[in-house]
């Protein structure tokens, strides 16, 4: 048994996690650009783009998935230079790809590679002591690089290297390459065996199930309009460049979420911030729908992505606490990538028959539904603040501390 025990948490491990997760989200945060490029310049329908979209977002919700059913060991580093070799030999491909049937293939090729660099720090942060630290911390630095590089583009492409959410794939691939090294050869997730399932416990289960229903319930709520808000900006009255424009500030929102969460303690202190910046993300989501004034539409941009990136890291944290091998963190990843792709599809129905109303208040609708799934979790956690240690201690083995 001791050669499946995990290489033991250190900085080296938390470098390579990060630059694993900022490569894994890329595919989030250029996604617009990569739609911009093959709309604009491939000429592909809107609508076609739009499977592209949510099929390489399934992708990677998809590998997730199964890294939560996968029972057997999973190396970090070979899985992360597989996904890295993936995506850029994929990338490669859309500089020549032009009809829509190969930019799907290349597209959904390259998902799988983001998948593949998402499940490292899924797994492997769970093993570390603050796991709702730890990627509090990731999140607010993948929030730096990815507005650095979205801030980029334009520039790419006034310098002529090529389709400029493509080089940036491959430049960012090329400068992470380093970090990924960082990563000790012999850090592994461990083995789920028969018994490990059954000293899980159906409390536990529970707990974990609960979070992934409400994540998915969160993911569902922000699918269903954020991908429309630079068109619901322009309903409001805004210019399409100051909508995009109110789209960038929202990272500043999200940094702030981020950052408050990696410095918050989950089970003792922020049960009060969790539900306020939650409800405060269902409220902005309606202002959104709605196409409220400007400065309110900015505001309530800003308001849902701090609520969202403080979310984030706070419920992983708790399934890190519940579950060391970072299975139950992949589960919840999945879940809500998974609903927040099949939003927009949702969204675009909704829109084009003109129930900006109804889309509101199914997205507002959907975060509240959340907060009821979390809500029992979260006041047991804060009644008995090492509640969920002790679930750990006991339910775990202990060849997995």
């Amino acid at each position: 048994m001791s050669e499946e025990r995990h290489v033991a948490p250190s900085m080296a491990m938390a470098v390579a996690c990060g630059a694993m997760l900022n490569l894994g989200y890329m595919s989030l945060w250029l996604q617009p650009a990569v739609i911009g490029e093959i709309t604009g310049v491939r000429h592909i329908p809107v609508d076609l783009a739009g499977v592209i979209a949510t099929g390489e977002t399934l992708t990677v919700s998809g590998v997730l998935l199964l890294a939560f059913r996968w029972k057997g060991r999973i190396a970090y580093r070979a899985v992360g230079l597989a996904g890295l070799m993936i995506t850029a030999l994929a990338t490669l491909a859309c500089f020549v790809a032009d009809g829509f049937v190969s930019l799907l293939v290349a597209r959904l090729v390259a998902a799988i590679g983001f998948g593949l660099m998402l499940v490292v720090p899924n797994l492997a942060l769970a093993s570390f002591e603050r796991t709702d630290l730890m990627f509090g911390r990731l999140y607010t630095l993948n929030l730096l690089w990815s507005a650095l590089l979205v801030y980029a583009m334009p520039w790419v492409e006034r310098l002529g290297f090529g389709p400029a959410p493509f080089v940036g794939y491959l430049l960012s691939c090329a400068l992470m390459l380093p970090l990924f090294l960082l990563m000790p050869a012999a850090a592994a997730s461990r083995s789920m065996r028969k018994e490990d399932v059954a000293a899980f416990g159906a409390e536990a289960r529970k707990i974990v199930s609960r979070l992934a229903f409400g994540s998915a319930a969160v993911g569902l709520g922000f699918g269903l309009v954020w991908a429309f808000f630079v068109l619901l900006g322009q309903k409001a009255g805004m210019a399409k460049g100051d909508a995009i424009t109110a789209s960038s500030l929202s990272l500043l929102g999200a940094f702030l979420g981020s950052a408050l969460a990696s410095q918050s303690r989950f089970f003792a202190i922020t049960l009060p911030i969790f539900r306020v910046a939650l409800f405060a993300a269902a409220a902005s989501l309606l202002c959104i729908a709605l196409s409220s004034p400007p400065p309110v539409f900015v505001a309530a941009g800003m308001i849902a992505m701090f609520g969202m990136y403080f979310f984030f890291p706070t419920v992983l944290g708790a399934a890190g606490k519940i579950d060391d091998t970072g299975r139950s963190v992949a589960l919840i990843n999945g879940s809500l990538s998974t609903l927040s792709a099949i939003g927009p599809l949702i969204g675009g129905v909704i829109l084009a028959q003109g129930g900006r109303y109804l889309l509101g208040f199914l997205a507002a609708g959907a975060v509240c539904v959340a907060i009821i799934a979390f809500e029992t979790v979260l006041r047991r956690g804060n009644e008995r603040n090492a509640s969920a240690a002790k679930l750990g201690a006991g339910n775990v083995p202990e060849a997995s501390r």
